[in-house]
């Protein structure tokens, strides 16, 4: 796929999405360490016994990748299986301890 402009033809780069840790939403319950912001590049909702666990990076290249804003965005709310349900009886989205950031990016 190209894109014509009107002194040449470029090659399409496609653009990809990833989730970007901007800072802490709420309080953290349970075994936290280190830095919290940067991009996403793991995230198990079911560790800590639905706690949940993610790690960051500042290198837009060890994200987790998706191929579109929506996936990312449904990706950011996976619930826990292992305790789907807060104490409050409402879905458990680890990630929802954070203010998260869909971001765009061509690569």
């Amino acid at each position: 796929m190209t894109s014509t402009n009107e002194s040449h033809t470029t090659p399409a780069v496609a653009k990809h999405f990833v989730i970007r840790i901007v800072g802490l939403a709420g309080r953290i319950e349970g075994p936290a360490s280190g830095d919290i912001a940067g991009y996403v590049s793991r995230y198990d909702p079911d560790a800590f016994d639905g706690g949940g666990d993610v790690e960051t990076t500042y290198d837009i290249k060890r994200a987790i990748v998706f191929a579109s804003y929506q996936e990312a965005l449904e990706f950011s709310r996976r619930t826990s299986t292992v305790r789907p349900l807060r104490d409050d009886g409402l879905p458990n989205r680890p990630l929802a301890t954070f203010h998260l950031a869909v971001e765009s990016f061509r690569g």
